[in-house]
């Protein structure tokens, strides 16, 4: 079925996504390779304290919404904010 609307709430341990038409709404999970049970490591560690993003997740998440003309991202704001870096560099 062609779509051309989609919702899409995720978080950095799994993405639902929602395609939209005016009689059907098809469901799909997106889960990352790798869940992430913490986003920082511990306390002492050189640098920012954070996790590397997981990139082929957003890619994955990213291919899940292909075509769509219309997506609605909801969500933590961090994770929506990485998801929109990465559509943008790629």
């Amino acid at each position: 079925m062609s779509h051309q609307h989609a919702l899409v709430w995720f978080d950095h341990r799994q993405a639902h996504v929602m395609h939209i038409t005016p009689d059907d709404v098809e469901k799909s999970v997106v889960h990352p390779a790798q869940p992430r049970l913490n986003l920082h490591h511990k306390s002492g560690v050189i640098g920012t304290g954070r996790q590397p993003e997981d990139q082929a997740y957003y890619h994955a998440l990213v291919e899940a919404l292909k075509g769509e003309q219309e997506i609605l991202v909801v969500g933590p704001a961090h994770a929506k904010l990485q998801l929109v870096k990465h559509t943008h560099h790629h």
